[in-house]
């Protein structure tokens, strides 16, 4: 079976640098869906934003490029 696609996977960083509200924004299919929040679910802290040298909540938006042979 060979399944491709890019999901696109919005979340938010928090001001101590985790990862919160992971949701997917086009699906592709229920297995790629599934696979790219559990990536997202388990990347480390990040550096939260700064505004004015306060720490800030922010959210991104990233593709997630899946090639299944």
């Amino acid at each position: 079976m060979y399944v491709e696609g890019r999901v696109f996977v919005r979340f938010s960083i928090q001001k101590d640098g985790s990862v919160t509200q992971i949701k997917v924004i086009n699906r592709v299919n229920e297995t790629l869906d599934k696979e790219a929040k559990r990536v997202i679910r388990r990347m480390p802290k990040w550096i939260p934003a700064e505004e004015n040298v306060r720490k800030v909540e922010s959210e991104y938006t990233i593709p997630i490029a899946f090639e299944i042979n």
